[in-house]
């Protein structure tokens, strides 16, 4: 996918705000109800609380009858400050081979290095990885960590919703969004961070629920 320059602004220039504290989130990762893989990221602050580093582990392996159908592990280390990125290191592998992003903040921009080649993005961009923060859903484009692309995002309130996590029930806030290569589902603890996803992509719908 080449980088997409788009017209249209975002619908919202949300700033990503950090934790007070260091923070780390674990999801077990299932395929038809059994557990294919994780994925984890850790939230650390900054020294004066302006800005985050945020590092992401997505690993998935599907097998059939020994078989391995279906692989993704995807890495990614970003940098925010003031609530807007200011460097992003990606690799990801999966059945079409490895891909490396690597994004640095200059000036008002973001230059991005990619499979298609160099771009550059509006500093204010969110990332496809922040669908753990309330703040990706109110974007309609995004930076793709996965190959430096500018993407399109729609996403659609599904009102309140009723989960069982950890054997606790709570209400979280439902929402399905949709881009180019991607799709699925979003609840969140009522203007907190993710607790659910569905995600489908290349056929494969996976869902991630919290785990201690």
């Amino acid at each position: 996918m080449a980088p997409e320059r788009m017209a249209a602004g975002q619908r919202s220039a949300a700033l990503l705000s950090p934790p007070a504290e260091v923070t780390r989130l674990n999801f077990q990762a299932l395929w038809k109800s059994t557990p294919v893989g994780s994925y984890s990221f850790v939230i650390t602050p900054s020294a004066d609380g302006s800005g985050m580093t945020v590092s992401h582990a997505f690993l998935i392996r599907v097998k059939i009858a020994f078989v391995t159908m279906f692989r993704y592990e995807h890495r990614v280390e970003e940098v925010w400050r003031a609530g807007r990125l200011q460097e992003l290191s990606a690799e990801t592998h999966d059945a079409d081979g490895t891909i490396h992003v690597r994004a640095q903040r200059t000036g008002g921009a973001i230059a991005i290095e990619g499979p298609n080649g160099g771009a550059t993005a509006p500093h204010t961009l969110l990332t496809t990885t922040c669908a753990w923060h309330p703040a990706f859903i109110a974007q309609n484009r995004v930076l793709d960590v996965s190959d430096g692309g500018i993407v399109a995002l729609a996403v659609n309130a599904l009102g309140a919703a009723s989960l069982v996590i950890e054997g606790n029930e709570i209400e979280t806030e439902h929402y399905a969004f949709t881009s180019p290569y991607l799709a699925g589902e979003l609840w969140y603890r009522p203007g907190s961070t993710l607790v659910r996803a569905e995600i489908e992509k290349k056929g494969h719908r996976i869902v991630l629920v919290t785990h201690p």
